[in-house]
């Protein structure tokens, strides 16, 4: 609900805010999602849970924390419509369904507060991103040179694609 909040809070304060305000936004917000990814390895070695096999972003919203702290940093399109799927495909789902409770991970402990606040750093982003660059993300991600009903189609149905020209 806090997530939402504050995504809604954003979306309301971006528009208003002058360039050089919205910049210093951006700038804050990725050092948190920066400084919040270091903090997940720095609980994580502390208490000799660090290793190579579990701790390397190899889970999509791992990643997508430092990945949303260069796209703020970089104000790029490209990376902004990368996050934005990644968002809303991992983060969504994720905070949809979070698996905390079976890990003995609840309020208040570090790892439930780690848990909100990497996953709605992303969301956060997007938003701002998408409030103050007037960007949005489009269907054709990769795709360029096909048309909107062929992209369509090949997210559909893949193998039929290389029958259609």
């Amino acid at each position: 609900m806090a997530i939402a909040a504050i995504c809604l809070l954003i979306a309301l304060l971006v528009p208003r805010l002058s360039p050089r305000a919205s910049q210093l936004m951006g700038w804050g917000l990725a050092g948190f999602a920066l400084a919040n990814s270091l903090a997940w390895d720095l609980w994580q070695r502390a208490n000799g849970l660090w290793s190579p096999a579990y701790s390397l972003p190899f889970h999509l919203c791992t990643f997508a924390v430092p990945f949303a702290a260069l796209t703020l940093l970089t104000r790029s399109y490209r990376l902004y419509e990368v996050l934005y799927f990644w968002g809303f495909a991992g983060v969504t789902q994720a905070l949809l369904t979070p698996d905390l409770t079976t890990s003995g991970y609840n309020f208040p402990h570090f790892v439930y507060w780690i848990f909100w606040t990497s996953h709605g750093v992303i969301l956060w982003a997007c938003r701002l991103r998408r409030g103050r660059l007037g960007l949005s993300a489009q269907l054709g991600l990769g795709w360029p040179r096909l048309h909107r009903h062929q992209r369509l189609h090949a997210v559909c149905r893949p193998g039929e694609l290389a029958y259609r020209r």
